[in-house]
């Protein structure tokens, strides 16, 4: 789970966790291209605005990346708000977080 607020970050959690999944939190896109290289996740959720990285930006590399190529990536956005780079992502939750939304996105996986 990649968000810049606390918040956003155990909201997201809960759902997840609440699923079944386990979780790593980071603040901003850096860490979680670190986390992703290191961790090997099964989905990657992330905030449509990360410091240092932007959302767009990581899903450029976690999609170059032999390792994380095929890792499913949600973004915490509406697909218009993604642009031009939307198809890099497998699921869009809008902001403020639906939990339901998300519940949902990740069942389908």
């Amino acid at each position: 789970v990649a968000a810049r607020d606390a918040v956003t970050r155990r909201n997201v959690r809960r759902v997840a966790e609440g699923l079944g999944y386990g979780t790593h939190e980071v603040a901003d896109g850096v860490e979680a291209l670190e986390a992703a290289l290191r961790l090997r996740p099964s989905v990657v959720i992330m905030d449509r605005v990360l410091p240092r990285l932007s959302a767009d930006e990581l899903a450029v590399r976690l999609k170059a990346q032999a390792s994380t190529s095929e890792v499913p990536l949600f973004a915490l956005a509406s697909r218009a708000e993604m642009g031009d780079r939307a198809e890099l992502f497998e699921a869009f939750v809008p902001q403020p977080l639906d939990g339901e939304s998300l519940a949902e996105a990740l069942g389908e996986l």
